[in-house]
Parts: C-alpha cells; structure tokens; sequence
C-alpha cells in the first residue's frame, strides 16, 4: 500500500459543499498500481452527532484546466457553519496509504429555526421577555442578536377594527429583555426571531399579552359642593378624562373630614369618613348624617382596580341650619 499521503488543498468551500484539488502521488511510494483515492469528510455537529460522508474518487477522473492532477467537489450534502475535516488517501489493491488532512469550517447561513418557549409578564409599565436559543442545527451560523417584534393594539375604548396599529423593533444579544416604560392597561403580540450574519430567521408563534391597570394619572376637576340640608351636602365634580383613567375607571372617592373650631362641642353626626361611588359616569354624591353648621374640608379622586390616584385639592363645605 502507498507510503505517503497525496499534496492537496482546498479551493473552495460554500454553506453546504466543498471544492479540494490534490496531486496524484509519485511512483517510488505507491508501492502498487493505485485504484482509487478514498476521500472521506467528517463533521462534529453543533448537537454532538458525527456527520460523515464518504465516496470513491476513480484515479482516472483528471481534473480539466488546473495545476492539480484531481478535483474533488461535495454534492450539497453538508451543514452550514459546521467544522468538518477531509481525508484523501491513495489506495491499491492491498489498502489505503495515510490520510492528507484538510479542515475547514462551512459558510453561515440565515437560521432556519425558531427560538423556543417564548414567555412575557408584564406590570403597568414593562413588559419582560425571555425564550430558549435555537435549536443547534437550525441556527446554521453564530446568533449575533435577536430581534424583538412588538405589535401594539389601541386602546380598548377606541373604536378600530383589531390588528390595528404598529409593529415596534428592539435588539438584543441576551435570551431576555424588559421593555420599559410602557402604556398601562394595553394589548400587545410579542414574537422573536434570530439572526446570523447572512439574515434573519423565521419568527416564532407569537405570545399575546397585555399591560396591568394603573392608577389615575390625575385627579378629577371642578369639585364643588352645597349644602342640602342641616346634616348632608351634595358634592359635584368633573370626570377624570378617559386618556388619564389607566385601566378601568372603576367609580370615585370622596374623603370628608371636619374642620375643628375651638370651644364648640359637636353633638351626634359624622365628622370624618369616605363614600366611594360606583361606575366611571358618577359624578356626584349627597352626603347624608353629617353634623349640622359644621365646616367640611372635601377631596375626590378616581380609583381602578389598582388603588386611588391623586386625590384633589381641598375645598370647604359648610352644612347649614334649617
């Protein structure tokens, strides 16, 4: 059998093939009428499987044109972004002499895989994300970064048709992120995809969330009040604008307090205490079973289902004597 390996190079490698030329061996090792070349490539896959092809190269087959004595091409048979070696031995009757050794690294490709498990929670105002790599062998190059797609649906009280509105697009190289700050009380589809030098990847099933409730931003104006009888008063205000609600309005609290005048004893009725309303369009309440000629400090604000939002500036009531 041959004593040395034959001299050879590789010429050319794509994302799924690879080009090798190589010289036939001289006559004082070949020790034999040589039959054949064995060309042999074997990979180490990124999920720890061996790839390995292997063929038959005729010593008749002279390559046309080149410097080399043979050309050897794989037919679209390997994995992208994969380390592979190739092996190229002369062989007799009696066996194959050693190896020439070439390894090179096939070029990257756009993966064709998805990111796995894509989670979100959200508070008021963020949004966190995370999801599993993809899968080895569909990555098919180095995953630089992901892409974040986020689709942003209107507000619940607006009357569009849904899927309405627009796609936002965030960067990262990590398997999480937070979006922050974001609007409360909002429906978003979140979806991901990976990406290689060579593009993008296909974007996985898309996760839909929405925002918690918040508070009221702002309190309600034009608060008023008058008294209606020597023990109750009747309290106006302006409703809280729907853009400031944060959630669902869900009514309002009045918070009454005395106002504490010196040397005069208070006899029966209520001096401090809260009345809460029921449903956003309330916007006024009569307070019954207070003290009578007594001064009130009032405030209102609007609440969610989160808390009370601020509460409004302080005025004063006075209950009369009928």
């Amino acid at each position: 059998e041959p004593t040395v390996a034959p001299e050879g190079e590789i010429m050319s490698f794509t994302n799924d093939s690879v080009t090798i030329e190589f010289d036939e061996i001289p006559e004082q090792y070949k020790f034999g009428q040589l039959f054949y070349y064995n060309v042999s490539i074997r990979g180490q896959l990124h999920d720890g499987e061996t790839h390995h092809v292997n063929t038959l190269h005729n010593v008749t087959e002279k390559g046309l044109g080149t410097q080399r004595d043979y050309t050897f091409t794989s037919d679209n048979v390997l994995y992208p972004f994969t380390n592979y070696e190739i092996f190229v031995a002369a062989c007799t009757r009696v066996g194959c002499g050693p190896d020439l050794v070439l390894p090179f690294l096939t070029k990257e490709m756009a993966p064709n895989g998805v990111v796995n498990n894509l989670l979100a929670e959200s508070t008021a105002t963020t949004i966190t994300i995370q999801w599993e790599a993809i899968e080895p062998l569909s990555r098919r190059g180095n995953v630089t970064y992901y892409v974040i797609e986020l689709f942003r649906h209107s507000h619940q009280w607006e009357e569009v048709i849904m899927n309405e509105g627009r796609w936002y697009y965030f960067d990262t190289p990590e398997l999480t992120f937070t979006l922050d700050p974001m609007p409360n009380d909002t429906l978003f589809d979140i979806r991901v995809l990976g990406v290689t030098k060579e593009g993008q990847g296909p974007v996985c099933e898309l996760v839909r969330i929405r925002t918690k409730e918040n508070v009221p931003s702002v309190y309600p104006l034009e608060v008023e009040g008058q008294e209606t009888s020597s023990s109750s008063l009747l309290i106006k205000w302006d409703a809280v604008p729907r853009e400031y609600h944060q959630g669902n309005l869900l009514g309002y609290i009045i918070k009454y307090q005395y106002v504490e005048v010196e040397g005069f004893s208070f006899r029966g009725g209520s001096l401090n205490g809260t009345v809460q309303t029921q449903g956003m369009d309330v916007t006024e309440v009569e307070i019954q079973g207070l003290h009578l000629y007594t001064n009130y400090t009032i405030q209102i604000a609007g609440y969610t289902i989160t808390g009370e939002g601020p509460w409004s500036p302080t005025i004063v009531v006075s209950t009369g004597i009928f």
